[in-house]
């Protein structure tokens, strides 16, 4: 539905619709903007298959998402692919394209807010589940006369629970929804990557990628008098992926996102002309964590094999990557946390030459922050570049001509504290950044 007694530019869309008519397999909640016009989207090249949004020139990360008002991605990361939520926690969608209000996030891109069930006096649930086996994906790589290889493959295995009903009949009222995620995507390997890749390492296994998360969302609303809902909210959606290439010998490269947000709102009535909505918000969704990197099976330096080299402007270059071995060149712990207070008051008022709608309110962020902490790997010998001896026998061996070499071992690259009072439109700071010294060692034969 579009709102057409609004300067802006907004589209209402039902969960119900999105449920009913999923636009991917996964049934994601931000389905609802591949339904808006000039919104463009493809999944990301991570491995994993995840959405990326895009909009009038703004890259994934310019939009604004949130939950009841409350934002809901991470300070780090705010691109709708490291969120997730039951499909039943929607109950309606606002997405705003252009002509944002003052009450709205700053953004570049889109701004959209999900307005979640609330419980009844009646209990009502509903429970689904969501298949996709490997067997029903297509496979156009082998067969006739068509070169062989493995095809990019997805598998869904996917369980939502829902349930809404009454603590104490007429006062106060629960909703939850819970849904638990285990998706695999197969790694697109051409002929030529497993020949190498077998070369290499003997007896290679091809290995697919994984996403494996658990989304709870549980609602409590209380009638506090006729005039007065009190309402509290939590949910997390913390995920634990990897994302593997088609040249990569092992599987290490795995990623985390995710987290909590927990929000208490009080709306209110005063009279015939005024409303009041006022609402504390605590948000420490951010990027890979310690559990991130559980069963985490590098070894040695990263490898990087190539089939030749050249010297450019004095420096050995190679030809181009034929396999990346054994390990990922650092690990990286990402937090971050978001505290957001807003108050918002509308007065409503009849007879000045028609109708009015007055709007003024408050957005306080005390806490804004974010960390990017970085590990070298092998003690600080993270890579080095080797070269075939002979181009057309992999079985001749390798010779080094590169290796880095990082000291310190452990790094803070990103530091971000901010604190921000303003009125209820918020801002995107540039954290600031640093680099750890490293070492080049290029080797001759």
């Amino acid at each position: 539905m579009l709102e057409t007694n609004r300067p802006t530019a907004v589209i209402n869309i039902e969960g119900e619709l999105l449920r009913a008519a999923p636009i991917t397999s996964r049934r994601l909640f931000s389905d609802a903007l591949d339904l808006a016009p000039g919104v463009g989207s493809r999944n990301v090249d991570d491995g994993v298959g995840r959405r990326a949004y895009y909009f009038r020139g703004s890259h994934i990360y310019a939009h604004a998402f949130q939950l009841e008002g409350a934002p809901a991605s991470a300070y780090i990361d705010s691109a709708a692919h490291s969120m997730g939520m039951g499909g039943d926690t929607v109950q309606d969608v606002e997405i705003k394209l252009g002509g944002a209000d003052a009450s709205t996030p700053l953004s570049t891109g889109v701004v959209m807010n999900i307005v979640t069930p609330r419980g009844q006096n009646d209990f009502k649930g509903s429970a689904g589940y969501t298949f996709q086996p490997l067997d029903w994906n297509s496979d156009n790589t082998g067969g006739g006369a068509a070169p062989g290889g493995l095809p990019t493959f997805q598998e869904v295995n996917q369980w939502d629970l829902s349930l809404g009903g009454r603590i104490l009949r007429d006062r106060v009222w629960f909703f939850g929804t819970y849904r638990y995620a285990d998706l695999k995507n197969g790694i697109s390997r051409t002929d030529q990557d497993l020949f190498y890749l077998n070369a290499f390492r003997p007896g290679f296994e091809p290995f697919d990628n994984y996403s494996v998360s658990k989304q709870p969302y549980v609602k409590v609303t209380g009638q506090l008098g006729p005039s007065h809902e009190l309402s509290g909210f939590w949910q997390n959606d913390r995920n634990r992926f990897s994302s593997n290439r088609e040249r990569d010998t092992h599987d290490v490269n795995p990623r985390g996102t995710g987290g909590s947000l927990y929000q208490a709102k009080l709306n209110s009535v005063w009279g015939t002309r005024l409303q009041t909505s006022f609402s504390a918000s605590y948000n420490n969704k951010g990027g890979a964590e310690e559990d991130t990197y559980r069963d985490y099976q590098g070894f040695g330096p990263s490898i990087d094999v190539h089939q030749s080299i050249r010297i450019s402007q004095g420096v050995p270059t190679g030809s181009g990557i034929l396999v990346s071995m054994n390990n990922n060149e650092t690990l990286t712990i990402a937090p971050s946390s978001m505290m957001v207070f807003r108050g918002d008051l509308t007065y409503y008022q009849q007879g000045w030459g028609g109708s009015h709608e007055l709007k003024t309110g408050i957005w306080a962020a005390p806490r804004l922050e974010r960390d990017v902490f970085s590990q070298a790997v092998n003690d600080g010998f993270t890579l080095e570049r080797v070269v075939q001896l002979d181009p057309n026998n992999p079985a001749a061996g390798t010779r080094p001509y590169y290796r880095r070499l990082q000291s310190p071992v452990d790094v803070q690259t990103v530091s971000t504290s901010v604190h921000e009072l303003a009125p209820p439109t918020s801002s995107r700071l540039m954290p600031g950044t640093c680099c750890a010294p490293s070492t080049d060692v290029f080797t001759s034969k």
